[in-house]
């Protein structure tokens, strides 16, 4: 068994780990394999080269739009408008993590030019606001 950490960021986590893998296939088959394998924690990793500013900056947002539903109520109607807008030709995101509301606004300015926040009214009356990320304007859709 392997993991690599980075010692001057613990909190993050391993950002690799593997090992061997005795009777792994048993789980899927009647006949029994050694294995072995790992896994670098790419996430991880770009979080930790990101915060070192190590990446080179990729300017504007690629996405058109992140979708952000505030609590897994409003993933349905998330998911249904993200399609909509994937309809209309645009690229979208829809921000699925389970974190607070500010935090996921942060995340989808870096990928997004625009952010859709879906709450219960939203959902509900199919009225939303989009905000673009790099102005800061907002506009009322129905």
């Amino acid at each position: 068994v392997f993991e690599f950490n980075l010692p001057a960021y613990k909190e993050v986590g391993s950002i690799c780990g593997g090992g061997r893998y005795d009777n792994l296939t048993g789980y899927f088959s009647d006949q029994s394999f050694p294995g072995v394998g790992g896994s670098i924690g790419l996430t991880r990793l770009f979080y930790v080269l990101n915060e070192n500013n190590l990446l080179e900056s990729q300017g504007t947002p690629l996405l058109d739009y992140a979708v952000v539903p505030i609590s897994a109520a409003e993933f349905a109607y998330a998911s249904t408008l993200g399609s909509r807008i994937r309809q209309d030709g645009h690229s979208v995101t829809i921000v699925y993590t389970d974190k607070k509301l500010g935090d996921k606004l942060t995340y989808a300015a870096k990928l997004a030019k625009n952010a859709i926040v879906i709450g219960e009214t939203e959902a509900q009356t199919n009225n939303f606001k989009v905000k673009n990320l790099l102005t800061g304007n907002e506009e009322d859709y129905a």
